[in-house]
């Protein structure tokens, strides 16, 4: 058994038309949203998942169990994703 790294949900939903450096239109739709915030060291940006990107990424997650195994050739069916 492997643990899903986080940058796999993340280069996933960028692969999939839902997020970009920052949320792009089909990922604000689904409730991707980013926020800017003062840390000690300045300002910066986080990317945010509501409830229904969160049940999304549930929904898909066999698929990015295996999107983490794979090189970053794989070719998704991203109609049958969505």
């Amino acid at each position: 058994m492997k643990g899903i790294k986080t940058t796999s949900i993340t280069n996933w939903l960028i692969k999939i038309n839902m997020l970009e450096y920052f949320a792009d239109e089909n990922g604000i739709q689904l409730g991707i949203t980013t926020q800017e915030r003062l840390g000690m060291y300045g300002s910066y940006k986080v990317v945010l998942y509501d409830s229904n990107v969160q049940q999304f990424i549930l929904d898909n997650i066999d698929t990015i169990a295996y999107y983490n195994t794979q090189k970053k050739s794989y070719n998704f069916n991203t109609e049958s994703n969505i």
